[in-house]
């Protein structure tokens, strides 16, 4: 009876071993098995985090990484699929990807620039032709058209991707129509390029093709550059303006040409003007709005189409804010987040979905988030609170970045990203978004997109900078 109680227990014992442990090589995966033979699970050596190579199983059922090659985080750069690996960086710095300072690390074999000081773009200002920016560093950078001096750089050699203007680092307020002008934070003006009307302001009508003083003021608040000619406010509250007068465009109630900067009237509240082609708008501090020149199809939003020769108010409003004068329309914000536009309408500038020509201001829907606006070419751009670019007008050059060339007679959203600032010219325009990268879109006949090439885009393109 013993006996077969003994057999009892080995053989109870022998079948719990059995169960309890697993059998490597039988090509079954058991619970303490990683691999079995061929059996790899679906692993392979990139499911492993290695980059590459042949995954294979060893004879006690562990993975075989023997001929897996390039594994991130082991301090050995592999080109092919790291930009770095640890304290290997590739020779790569902040400043060799584009920043101004900081240090770079790596973070799971991407570079980490949260250290890195940027050196974006934090103004930038849409020409006919061309474009120009500052970046934080102070510095100014021009491209496109440069067939008289526009872009500043000592020659009339046309850019298709951002150069930089002299050596300067003081940069801070610049304008491009056909010509440049801008201020530097020492309040000095400076202008270059075409100066066929004394619109450079230098007191001839010689083409400049770098930088040239304007005086020797150094209270210039903000200036506008347009279509030969040229107006700016100075910190003491005055207009000044010079150039081209042909159409009343100065303001000065003469029809005469200057080539050096005339104050307009006398009045010492002046906050910021706007001009593109032959009429002028100007806000006061007192939020009232003025507009003078060139009057066909309403553009000074008086009511009538008569030429004004020195400021007239437009309406009895003392609360608009922000002003922006087109090729032959003009949109405004007011301080209730309303935007309202006015003059030629054929091409659905206005934004009021229909052609009539408009004579005062009427308001573009009935939104009351509309942070800033940009008119530019029979077309018009503005951004809400949303930080979402909409436009509107003539589409043919793909000016309004909707990928189709289509005319809109109402604001339609530029699909894609967050923007903090847009910038119409006569053709082409340019968005600055939230992470400071600068988005241009339109014609490019000139490179003044600044992608590296003449390629017309019809939806928004990083610029090459």
């Amino acid at each position: 009876m013993w006996k077969l109680g003994l057999i009892s227990v080995v053989l109870f014992s022998f079948l719990f071993s059995c169960e309890s442990s697993s059998t490597c090589g039988n090509g079954v995966i058991d619970v303490d098995e990683q691999c079995d033979k061929k059996n790899l699970q679906g692993n392979t050596c990139v499911s492993l985090g290695y980059h590459s190579g042949t995954l294979s199983c060893s004879s006690d059922c562990t993975f075989k990484t023997s001929n897996c090659t390039g594994l991130c985080g082991d301090n050995i750069l592999q080109n092919d699929f790291e930009r770095c690996d640890g304290s290997d960086l590739g020779g790569e710095t902040c400043e060799s990807l584009g920043y101004i300072g900081g240090t770079l690390s790596c973070n799971n074999c991407w570079y980490d620039v949260s250290n890195c000081t940027t050196n974006n773009l934090i103004q930038v200002s849409v020409g006919t032709k061309h474009t120009c920016g500052i970046k934080e560093d102070g510095t100014l950078w021009c491209w496109g058209s440069n067939y008289s001096g526009q872009l500043g750089i000592g020659n009339t050699t046309d850019k298709s991707s951002p150069v930089r203007v002299n050596n300067d680092t003081n940069w801070k307020f610049v304008s491009a129509g056909v010509h440049t002008c801008a201020t530097k934070i020492d309040g000095t003006l400076w202008c270059w390029g075409l100066n066929y009307k004394g619109e450079l302001g230098i007191g001839n009508n010689t083409d400049k093709n770098s930088p040239v003083q304007v005086g020797t003021g150094t209270n210039w608040k903000m200036v506008t550059a347009g279509s030969r000619y040229t107006c700016g406010v100075k910190t003491n509250g005055t207009l000044w303006c010079w150039g081209s007068n042909e159409k009343n465009q100065l303001g000065t109630g003469d029809m005469v040409d200057y080539n050096t900067p005339v104050q307009i009237g006398n009045s010492t509240n002046w906050n910021v003007v706007s001009l593109k082609d032959e009429h002028t708008c100007a806000l006061k501090t007192n939020g009232t709005l003025w507009c003078w020149g060139y009057n066909d199809a309403g553009v000074l939003g008086i009511g009538n189409s008569i030429d004004q020769s020195e400021p007239i108010q437009v309406g009895s409003e003392t609360n608009w804010s922000t002003i922006s004068v087109g090729i032959s329309h003009s949109c405004a914000l007011k301080t209730d987040g309303t935007l309202w536009c006015w003059g030629y309408n054929y091409y659905g500038a206005v934004g009021t979905s229909f052609p009539d020509s408009q004579y005062s201001p009427v308001q573009v829907g009935e939104e009351t988030n509309w942070r800033n606006v940009s008119t530019g070419g029979w077309y018009t751009c503005a951004i809400k609170n949303d930080d979402h670019i909409y436009c509107w007008g003539i589409n043919s050059d793909y000016q309004l970045g909707l990928g189709h060339e289509w005319t809109q007679t109402v604001p339609a959203r530029v699909e894609g990203f967050f923007y903090s600032d847009v910038y119409s010219g006569w053709y082409h325009t340019c968005g600055l978004k939230n992470d400071g990268l600068l988005y241009c879109w339109g014609l490019n006949d000139w490179g003044q997109l600044g992608i590296g090439n003449t390629e017309t885009k019809d939806s928004p393109t990083e610029v090459d900078y």
